[in-house]
């Protein structure tokens, strides 16, 4: 009897070790499939993500550099009484698109277009709202920010 618990546990042990070979190997294997066709794929769309994340942080300067603008018109084009309102809420804009430009460096195109879009259509009702002529006024900045939009 003891030497048939002896042959079943050399049985045992012997599957076991043939089972965790074939484990090893099979591991070993994805692994170097893996370490073949990474590298490549992700190499090209981490550039590409770059790419268009370097186009989204350059067009957010330009917004930037548009609010900047709006700011400087406040003084003449402004609706009676509403200024300082104008003028805070460009700000906070301001303070959004930097959150936008920082927080998705790593983002994929539509998270940068829709935050984009959405600070696009702040500032376009803020203009209409405050700014006297506001309608000519987002057409202008409209074109303005499409066409150097297509220069990037």
């Amino acid at each position: 009897m003891d030497d048939n618990i002896s042959f079943a546990m050399f049985i045992a042990c012997s599957v076991a070790l043939a089972l965790y070979m074939q484990i090893q190997r099979l591991t070993k294997n994805i692994d170097a499939n893996e370490a073949n066709e990474k590298p490549s794929n992700t190499r090209y769309k981490i550039s590409q993500q770059e790419n268009k994340s370097a186009k989204y942080i350059a067009f957010c300067d330009i917004i930037d550099e548009k609010i900047r603008e709006l700011r400087a018109m406040a003084d003449d084009m402004a609706i009676d009484g509403k200024k300082d309102e104008f003028l805070e809420n460009l700000s906070q804009i301001s303070k959004k698109l930097t959150f936008v430009q920082t927080m998705n460096t790593n983002s994929d195109t539509t998270k940068w277009e829709a935050e984009l879009f959405e600070i696009l259509e702040r500032i376009e009702n803020l203009v209409s709202l405050n700014l006297k002529d506001g309608e000519s006024i987002n057409s202008k900045l409209r074109d303005s920010l499409r066409d150097e939009f297509k220069n990037l």
